[in-house]
Protein backbone atom coordinates (compact mmCIF):
# COMPACT_ATOMS: atom_id res chain seq x y z
CA UNK A 1 0.00 0.00 0.00
CA UNK A 2 2.72 2.19 0.84
CA UNK A 3 4.19 1.52 -2.45
CA UNK A 4 1.27 2.69 -4.19
CA UNK A 5 0.88 6.11 -2.43
CA UNK A 6 4.49 6.97 -2.93
CA UNK A 7 4.10 5.90 -6.64
CA UNK A 8 0.76 7.97 -7.32
CA UNK A 9 2.68 10.88 -5.25
CA UNK A 10 5.98 10.65 -7.68
CA UNK A 11 3.59 10.41 -10.89
CA UNK A 12 1.43 13.54 -9.61
CA UNK A 13 4.69 15.68 -9.34
CA UNK A 14 5.98 14.32 -12.54
CA UNK A 15 2.65 15.34 -14.11
CA UNK A 16 3.26 18.70 -12.11
CA UNK A 17 6.82 19.22 -13.08
CA UNK A 18 6.10 18.42 -16.52
CA UNK A 19 3.18 20.91 -16.39
CA UNK A 20 4.76 23.36 -15.17
CA UNK A 21 8.06 22.62 -18.18
CA UNK A 22 5.73 23.19 -21.09
CA UNK A 23 4.17 26.23 -19.33
CA UNK A 24 7.43 27.73 -18.76
CA UNK A 25 8.86 26.98 -22.68
CA UNK A 26 11.99 27.21 -21.42
CA UNK A 27 13.00 25.82 -24.79
CA UNK A 28 10.66 28.02 -26.96
CA UNK A 29 8.67 25.03 -28.02
CA UNK A 30 5.84 26.96 -28.85
CA UNK A 31 7.48 29.93 -30.54
CA UNK A 32 5.97 30.00 -34.14
CA UNK A 33 8.63 29.73 -37.05
CA UNK A 34 9.78 33.07 -38.68
CA UNK A 35 8.01 31.50 -42.07
CA UNK A 36 4.54 31.04 -40.24
CA UNK A 37 4.89 34.60 -38.89
CA UNK A 38 5.88 36.08 -42.12
CA UNK A 39 2.95 34.06 -44.14
CA UNK A 40 0.32 35.27 -41.89
CA UNK A 41 1.44 38.98 -42.76
CA UNK A 42 1.18 38.33 -46.20
CA UNK A 43 -1.59 36.67 -46.23
CA UNK A 44 -3.38 39.98 -44.38
CA UNK A 45 -1.64 42.75 -44.61
CA UNK A 46 -4.83 44.23 -45.23
CA UNK A 47 -6.42 43.46 -42.06
CA UNK A 48 -2.78 44.14 -40.20
CA UNK A 49 -2.84 47.63 -41.75
CA UNK A 50 -6.35 48.77 -41.05
CA UNK A 51 -5.77 47.09 -37.36
CA UNK A 52 -2.64 48.66 -37.00
CA UNK A 53 -4.56 52.47 -37.97
CA UNK A 54 -7.22 51.55 -35.17
CA UNK A 55 -5.01 50.75 -32.45
CA UNK A 56 -3.12 53.32 -32.32
CA UNK A 57 -6.76 55.91 -32.84
CA UNK A 58 -7.77 53.76 -29.99
CA UNK A 59 -4.68 54.18 -27.79
CA UNK A 60 -6.03 56.60 -25.36
CA UNK A 61 -8.95 53.90 -24.75
CA UNK A 62 -7.30 50.82 -24.44
CA UNK A 63 -3.34 49.46 -24.67
CA UNK A 64 -4.83 46.26 -25.38
CA UNK A 65 -6.95 44.32 -28.21
CA UNK A 66 -8.09 40.53 -28.45
CA UNK A 67 -10.74 39.07 -30.08
CA UNK A 68 -12.09 38.09 -27.52
CA UNK A 69 -11.94 41.21 -24.85
CA UNK A 70 -13.03 44.73 -26.39
CA UNK A 71 -13.03 47.54 -24.14
CA UNK A 72 -16.38 48.73 -23.37
CA UNK A 73 -15.47 52.68 -23.87
CA UNK A 74 -15.87 51.67 -27.79
CA UNK A 75 -18.40 52.31 -29.66
CA UNK A 76 -20.39 49.20 -30.61
CA UNK A 77 -18.93 49.60 -34.17
CA UNK A 78 -15.71 50.02 -33.08
CA UNK A 79 -16.02 46.66 -31.36
CA UNK A 80 -17.66 44.97 -34.14
CA UNK A 81 -14.93 46.16 -36.33
CA UNK A 82 -12.21 45.08 -34.53
CA UNK A 83 -14.39 41.62 -34.31
CA UNK A 84 -14.67 41.51 -38.21
CA UNK A 85 -10.52 42.34 -38.47
CA UNK A 86 -9.88 39.66 -35.94
CA UNK A 87 -11.48 37.08 -37.18
CA UNK A 88 -9.55 37.17 -40.53
CA UNK A 89 -6.35 36.90 -38.79
CA UNK A 90 -4.54 33.56 -36.99
CA UNK A 91 -6.35 33.03 -34.09
CA UNK A 92 -4.90 34.16 -30.61
CA UNK A 93 -3.68 36.84 -32.00
CA UNK A 94 -3.08 39.94 -29.39
CA UNK A 95 -2.09 43.34 -30.18
CA UNK A 96 -0.88 46.21 -27.86
CA UNK A 97 0.29 49.67 -28.34
CA UNK A 98 3.69 50.11 -28.04
CA UNK A 99 6.03 53.48 -28.49
CA UNK A 100 2.87 54.93 -30.64
CA UNK A 101 2.67 51.73 -33.04
CA UNK A 102 1.01 48.15 -33.06
CA UNK A 103 2.42 44.87 -31.84
CA UNK A 104 0.85 41.64 -33.19
CA UNK A 105 1.91 38.86 -30.56
CA UNK A 106 1.18 35.48 -31.87
CA UNK A 107 2.78 34.17 -29.07
CA UNK A 108 4.42 33.98 -25.58
CA UNK A 109 5.84 31.94 -23.34
CA UNK A 110 8.10 32.12 -20.08
CA UNK A 111 7.33 32.89 -16.69
CA UNK A 112 10.05 35.27 -15.00
CA UNK A 113 10.28 33.29 -11.19
CA UNK A 114 11.08 30.84 -13.23
CA UNK A 115 12.93 31.56 -16.33
CA UNK A 116 13.02 33.61 -19.16
CA UNK A 117 9.93 35.75 -20.98
CA UNK A 118 9.31 36.39 -24.48
CA UNK A 119 7.04 37.52 -26.89
CA UNK A 120 6.88 36.89 -30.56
CA UNK A 121 5.07 38.62 -34.04
CA UNK A 122 4.32 41.36 -36.22
CA UNK A 123 4.90 45.02 -35.66
CA UNK A 124 5.51 48.13 -38.17
CA UNK A 125 7.86 50.52 -36.75
CA UNK A 126 7.03 54.37 -38.09
CA UNK A 127 11.06 55.18 -37.87
CA UNK A 128 14.29 53.45 -38.08
CA UNK A 129 14.12 49.91 -36.82
CA UNK A 130 17.64 50.63 -34.83
CA UNK A 131 15.58 52.74 -32.95
CA UNK A 132 13.40 50.03 -32.03
CA UNK A 133 15.96 46.75 -31.33
CA UNK A 134 18.17 44.93 -33.00
CA UNK A 135 18.41 44.07 -36.56
CA UNK A 136 18.74 40.07 -37.10
CA UNK A 137 18.69 37.91 -39.88
CA UNK A 138 16.49 35.31 -38.00
CA UNK A 139 14.47 34.37 -35.02
CA UNK A 140 14.56 30.90 -35.34
CA UNK A 141 17.20 29.97 -32.69
CA UNK A 142 16.26 32.57 -29.89
CA UNK A 143 18.53 30.36 -27.32
CA UNK A 144 21.47 32.32 -29.06
CA UNK A 145 20.16 35.45 -28.98
CA UNK A 146 20.76 37.36 -25.41
CA UNK A 147 18.31 38.20 -22.57
CA UNK A 148 16.66 41.88 -22.10
CA UNK A 149 16.82 42.87 -26.10
CA UNK A 150 14.43 43.50 -28.85
CA UNK A 151 15.44 41.17 -31.87
CA UNK A 152 14.09 42.53 -35.47
CA UNK A 153 13.93 40.88 -38.66
CA UNK A 154 12.65 42.94 -41.85
CA UNK A 155 9.07 41.59 -43.15
CA UNK A 156 7.91 43.97 -45.71
CA UNK A 157 8.28 47.31 -45.91
CA UNK A 158 8.30 48.76 -42.67
CA UNK A 159 6.70 45.49 -40.50
CA UNK A 160 9.34 43.52 -38.53
CA UNK A 161 9.13 40.25 -37.08
CA UNK A 162 9.82 40.76 -33.85
CA UNK A 163 11.24 38.96 -30.61
CA UNK A 164 11.51 40.43 -27.18
CA UNK A 165 13.45 38.64 -24.49
CA UNK A 166 12.89 39.90 -21.02
CA UNK A 167 14.94 38.09 -18.71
Amino acid sequence: MTRKIIGIALLALLIAGGGLFFIADSFYMRMPKDIVVLRALQAHRETFERMRQMVIEDSNVASMFTGSDLNENLTQERRAEYQRLFAQLPAGIVVTTHKQSARFVFATGGLLSIGPEWIKGVEYLPSAPTDWGKLVDNLDNPSGLAMGNVYLRPAQDQWYIFLQKTD
